[in-house]
């Protein structure tokens, strides 16, 4: 572990003197600039780095990630998780490299990923319930999905920036590439002036491009202009780069927050590896395995219920957290009362009584038989809360009108963001980067240059697609698990217990949780 401190040094030493000898000239010109140096943006320029046509590449960020090796001292994993974690898919894991000296596998080593191979999900008011394993996503055409056996895998925010920059710079430290990458942090814009609002600047084809300036930290008030074929923002849902644009984005909020924790089980390592998530009207609170019996926690529900969550004493916040999950599966609600079916004539009071019984017949039949060939699993107790903070954040849906503009690309929470409920969010803007990544090779294959707006809009409806399908599928749940009223209710676990029995549409669905769209 020395070797890789002793490595670090030298690449933070080398950061700095790529900063000063690429970035510095006034007449920089890149094929490609990305504006956010978070999961989504570094992702992209890793793969515009494995890309056939050499090109030129910029990433921006207002802080540099912690070097990989600050994490060395707790890959004994008795250090808790950060509570900012994400579910990545399959896919997601794929497209940032399992192969050895890969991104996820370098996190690997430092025992920091946890697979989950389960998913089960339940409602709180009726007896649905549905299961994923890995075993459901076998038919998918891709390999590399199949070959991994999971559903998904848990990792942190940091590390994961850390060991995508990491990637990046190894590259350019052993000029493994013939592309010229430059890592530039931190910094701050400037300005960004488009041809396309800069009237003077579009006279000649040799200024037809895009122009930002930006201020290095600790350089006083020293400005850095380059130019660039294609401006990417990757800078996250208040994107500096869409507002200084003026790209217009519709938002609708849910009326709910999330609160996130990190907290530890009561259980044996090698049992943690099912996530749960558990339905409520105000919004589900889920449960996901981290490495060791960490877990993390996601609960989703009213902005007055976070308050009080996010106010409580640990010990509290486990004693309550416990008591929404440690309840499996109930009875179907009553068609109608008894203070309102007394009411009824004998008549109509004996036909509600029959289809009542008849709704619970169907509804609970199912889930026994569903739980006779696989058992309700009850998730593991939590034994304490890691910290005595808890993070909260409101839940908005979000949905940029255009993906790119002249030499302009939105990728991750730039373009898009969605309820968390599926976990679907950074594995969209994952799946963002591999797209963008994939047509600018197609560009420049061409002869084209990467911001070529054929191409360009070929990105934005292939992922404006994928993103509205995404979007719907939650908006639906959402409404779904959202309502009390009791026939809705009784539909709703016939529903869920018929999914679960019926293969094909569980493996589709099970493709869906885990961000397989294609699947």
């Amino acid at each position: 572990m020395i070797i890789m401190r002793n490595r670090d040094t030298v690449i933070r030493n080398m950061m700095k003197r790529t900063l000063t000898n690429g970035s510095t000239t006034k007449s920089s010109i890149y094929d490609v600039f990305i504006v956010g140096g978070g999961v989504v943006g570094s992702s992209l320029a890793k793969l515009l780095s494995e890309t056939t046509i050499p090109l030129s590449i910029g990433i921006m960020d207002s802080r540099r990630p912690p070097p990989l090796s600050s994490y060395e001292s707790s890959s004994n994993n008795k250090d808790a998780p950060f509570a900012r974690s994400y579910a990545l898919s399959p896919s997601s894991l794929a497209t940032l490299g399992l192969e050895e000296g890969g991104v996820i596998n370098r996190i690997r080593k430092l025992g920091r990923v946890k697979d989950y191979d389960k998913m089960q999900v339940w409602e709180c008011n009726g007896p649905g319930n549905l299961k994923f394993t890995s075993s459901d996503l076998m038919n998918h055409p891709d390999k590399r999905i199949v070959s991994q056996n999971v559903l998904g895998s848990m990792l942190e925010d940091s590390l994961l920036v850390s060991s995508l920059w990491y990637f990046l710079q190894e590259t350019i430290d052993k000029n493994q590439t013939s592309h010229k990458i430059h890592l530039i942090a931190p910094a701050k814009i400037s300005k960004i002036i488009s041809p396309m609002t800069d009237i003077s600047s579009i006279r000649t084809s040799s200024n037809n491009l895009l122009q930002l300036s930006y201020y290095l930290e600790g350089e006083g008030s020293e400005e850095h202009t380059i130019r660039t074929k294609l401006l990417v923002a990757a800078d996250g849902a208040d994107s500096h780069v869409r507002k200084s644009l003026s790209m217009p984005v519709m938002e609708m909020g849910y009326g709910r927050t999330a609160v996130i924790s990190t907290v530890v089980l009561a259980c044996s390592p090698t049992k943690n590896h099912t996530a749960f998530q558990r339905f409520f009207p105000s919004g589900p609170v889920a449960l996901l395995p981290m490495w060791n019996n960490f877990a993390n926690v996601v609960w989703s529900t009213t902005p007055d219920h976070a308050r009080q969550l996010t106010s409580m004493t640990p010990e509290q916040f486990v004693k309550e957290l416990n008591e929404a999950l440690q309840v499996g599966p109930t009875n179907s609600p009553e068609l109608f009362p008894e203070d309102v079916s007394s009411k009824f004539p004998s008549v109509f009071k004996s036909m509600t009584n029959g289809v009542d019984m008849l709704a619970r017949a169907v509804g609970e039949g199912l889930a026994v038989s569903n739980w006779m060939q696989d058992p309700f699993q009850m998730p593991p107790v939590v034994s304490r809360a890691c910290g005595a903070r808890r993070f909260a954040f409101d839940l908005t849906l979000s949905q940029s009108r255009n993906y790119v503009s002249h030499r302009v690309a939105l990728v991750g929470d730039a373009a898009h963001r969605i309820h968390p409920m599926a976990g679907q969010g950074l594995n969209l803007g994952i799946a963002d980067a591999a797209c963008l990544a994939k047509v600018i090779n197609e560009a420049t294959m061409c002869g084209m240059d990467p911001g070529d707006a054929y191409f360009l809009k070929q990105y934005e409806k292939e992922r404006q697609q994928a993103v509205l399908s995404m979007m719907a599928g939650i908006q639906l749940l959402h409404v779904a698990f959202s309502t009390e009223f009791t026939p809705a209710l009784w539909l709703r676990s016939i529903g869920v217990n018929l999914v679960n029995s019926a293969t094909p549409i569980r493996q589709k669905l099970a493709n869906f949780a885990a961000g397989n769209i294609g699947g």
